[in-house]
């Protein structure tokens, strides 16, 4: 993925560069490199004007936002989000990466319709 960023031509379309820079920060999130996932995404989110690069930029920072326990930027993230019902549901299936806010009161308020917070 590096080598394709580097690579790409300037005149790329800005949603592709979107997407790129956002898969790229979806798998540093993946590994755990938050730091490098937040500074991906933010590149992405700069770029991104249509809907599905938007929402998947939404979706990764605040996964990375749970995981390093910044509550408010997570949660203004899936504000954004959960708009959009499917989108809810990708958040209900991965527990792994808002495990810290799982059980708290303002994300459930968020995505509770029929989340299991046992």
């Amino acid at each position: 993925m590096s080598e394709a960023i580097a690579l790409a031509p300037s005149n790329l379309d800005m949603n592709l560069r979107a997407r790129l820079h956002g898969y790229r920060g979806a798998a540093f999130k993946r590994l755990n490199r938050l730091d490098e996932a937040e500074s991906e995404l933010l590149l992405a989110k700069k770029w991104a004007t249509e809907n599905y690069e938007i929402s998947d930029v939404a979706y990764n920072l605040a996964c990375i936002y749970a995981m390093s326990y910044r509550k408010q930027q997570m949660l203004e993230q899936l504000s954004f989000l959960i708009q959009n019902q499917s989108w809810k549901k990708v958040i209900k299936a991965k527990r792994e990466y808002f495990g810290n806010y799982w059980h708290d009161p303002d994300f459930q308020s968020l995505v509770n319709d029929d989340v299991s917070v046992s």
